[in-house]
């Protein structure tokens, strides 16, 4: 388990950790390190902003990666998770969680699921299980593969609203 006591640290320590350790990927996957089942924790989530991460991310990442977590988003580069989080077969699954925890704060059913099974490709991120111990709502996100360098800490930003959010609710 890595731990860094806050997203940069936590994200710079997985960096070395998948560079040092990671499996490197055959060659028309443009040289990419893998490694399988990597957990990590960082501390004070809720105080991620989003400003003084642009220094780590290229681009437009940041604000482009957001929208595909959004119920109204537009979505980026053919990807939106609204659609799974919002509207899943007509549930909006962050009401789901949030119901679920107020009526059962030990469940271990308020997961927020984002396959379908029907799509040919299945997203990035696949779950996002919610608990509340010790007084205190933890997520943990289960990532089918991760752009450690573009896609990780634009990612961490859009899940941690949400998790500000269901906290908020709750």
């Amino acid at each position: 388990m890595i731990h860094g006591d806050s997203l940069e640290k936590a994200w710079l320590k997985i960096l070395v950790y998948v560079d040092k350790s990671g499996i490197l990927l055959p060659e028309k996957e443009l040289g990419m390190r893998e490694f399988c089942n990597l957990s990590f924790r960082y501390a004070n989530p809720f105080l991620d902003e989003v400003k003084k991460y642009k220094k780590n991310v290229p681009g437009d990442y940041i604000e482009n990666l957001a929208t595909i977590y959004l119920q109204q988003g537009a979505g980026w580069n053919g990807k939106h998770y609204g659609k799974y989080i919002y509207d899943a077969h007509g549930v909006n699954q962050i009401n789901k969680v949030v119901n679920i925890l107020k009526e059962d704060p030990w469940s271990k059913s308020a997961i927020i699921m984002f396959y379908d099974g029907a799509s040919p490709k299945a997203p990035c991120v696949i779950t996002l299980n919610f608990s509340i111990r010790s007084n205190k709502l933890h997520m943990n996100v289960v990532f089918k593969s991760s752009d450690l360098v573009k896609k990780f800490i634009p990612d961490m930003l859009a899940l941690g609203a949400i998790h500000t959010h269901i906290a908020q609710s709750l």
